[in-house]
């Protein structure tokens, strides 16, 4: 599973939300790549484990041209 550092991320804008929480368009690492990162609004009982789902349809897409690669889930600093 790919590790990541917080202090590497840069956010740009926002570019949407939804239930679970915001979308971000950032830069990550040296050299820069564009990502996106998504951020929970809140941590109750039930948005974790739906975010978690969520993740793990991400990651089983591979390759589709609508679809951003998944790279790696985390919650509170914590790498899953």
């Amino acid at each position: 599973m790919p590790t990541f550092e917080w202090k590497d991320i840069v956010k740009e804008n926002k570019i949407g939300s939804g239930s679970f929480g915001s979308v971000y368009l950032a830069q990550y690492g040296n050299p820069s790549q564009k990502v996106m990162l998504k951020k929970l609004k809140s941590l109750s009982l039930d948005s974790k484990p739906r975010f978690k789902k969520e993740a793990k349809i991400l990651h089983s897409v591979k390759g589709h041209p609508n679809i951003a690669t998944f790279m790696v889930f985390v919650t509170s600093h914590i790498v899953f």
